[in-house]
């Protein structure tokens, strides 16, 4: 895939990286490195999705509050009289 090319040489030269983003309690928030840093928050949420599946929802709710065409709106439910 597009923008991606090299992440398993990166993931076998960064092993050590790569083991610290599986433990962080809120991967999505930290830095890829090298080139894999400029990927977009929706490249980044499938890497998420290879390496920590449980932290997907955490990751999609974070990338639809901070998207300019989306925002909090699509997040929070509405209120209710």
């Amino acid at each position: 895939l597009e923008g991606f090319e090299g992440l398993v040489q990166q993931f076998n030269e960064n092993i050590m990286y790569w083991e610290e983003y599986y433990q962080d309690k809120d991967p999505f928030q930290r830095e890829l490195p090298e080139k894999f840093g400029e990927l977009t928050n929706f490249q980044k949420m499938l890497i998420l999705r290879c390496l920590r599946p449980d932290r997907v929802i955490d990751a999609i709710t974070h990338f639809v509050e901070n998207e300019p065409s989306l925002g909090k709106d699509f997040i929070e439910p509405p209120l209710f009289d």
